[in-house]
């Protein structure tokens, strides 16, 4: 009985919390998806996914793909849809994880092709933004500026995600004035904002704290000692390790690890 077989592989995969039970609903799923009403389905697929996500926060990168695959199969199928509308959100993990992925043609042709199911309200501020993420992964800088400068979110999370966003197309077009700029106008947006949590302030905080200082580090290449630079990025290095919470840690690791082969 497909629904037995399909409850039965998310109660042990929740209980067990082991990847083969995940794998086996999945193949449940593929067989016998019409045996649900899509409401149903919805509900199943979103047990799915967030054991996806949660081995992806374990480390486990092929979990991405495996993510990817169900964003997928949900789009073909509809399911993603409420009153034919895509939830702005659902938009943005999705560009997000097509982009970890490198998928950049695939995910051009979502953000376009999805962008008139977007609800209206939120429709020029969700297209604008997941446009600008496109565009700074295919590293076509002066597009993402365009495309971000001119706007201030009134959502925070989007007001959070554009500033971070920005800050990392300075850093890579070694803007640093403005870099700096930016840096001292988020700290004071965070200052002020009481709807956002100290957690997120401190992750944020750090954030900008470190991209300064490899920004710094970055300056005084082919001007300093070379000991001294080398002494700097190990001490960056070492905080950035040993510090908590940093948003974009990912991101700041990369930079670090670009600043040891520019030595």
């Amino acid at each position: 009985i497909p629904s037995i077989m399909v409850y039965f592989q998310i109660y042990q995969m929740i209980d067990q919390q082991d990847s083969t039970y995940y794998f086996e609903l999945i193949q449940v799923l593929r067989n016998h998806a019409t045996a649900f009403p899509k409401e149903e389905l919805r509900s199943i697929y979103a047990y799915a996914q967030n054991h996806c996500i949660g081995q992806i926060n374990k480390g486990k990168g092929a979990f991405l793909g495996e993510l990817f695959e169900l964003y997928k199969t949900q789009l073909k199928s509809d399911l993603l849809l409420e009153k034919g509308y895509l939830s702005e959100w659902h938009y943005k993990n999705i560009v997000t994880v097509g982009l970890r992925l490198k998928a950049f043609e695939w995910v051009a042709d979502f953000i376009e092709g999805y962008r008139e199911k977007l609800p209206l309200q939120a429709r020029d501020n969700a297209h604008r933004f997941n446009k600008a993420a496109y565009f700074y992964s295919i590293e076509e800088y002066g597009d993402v500026l365009q495309l971000l400068l001119t706007v201030e979110y009134s959502d925070i999370r989007y007001s959070l995600d554009a500033k971070s966003l920005l800050l990392k197309a300075y850093y890579d077009l070694e803007e640093n004035e403005t870099l700096f700029a930016l840096c001292d106008a988020f700290r004071q947006y965070l200052k002020r904002n009481k709807e956002i949590s100290d957690f997120r302030k401190e992750g944020y905080y750090n954030l900008l704290k470190f991209t300064q200082k490899a920004a710094r580090i970055r300056e005084g290449i082919g001007f300093e000692v070379f000991e001294k630079l080398e002494k700097e990025v190990g001490k960056l290095q070492a905080e950035i390790e040993t510090t908590q919470p940093i948003f974009n840690v990912g991101w700041l690791k990369g930079k670090v690890e670009v600043l040891k082969e520019r030595l």
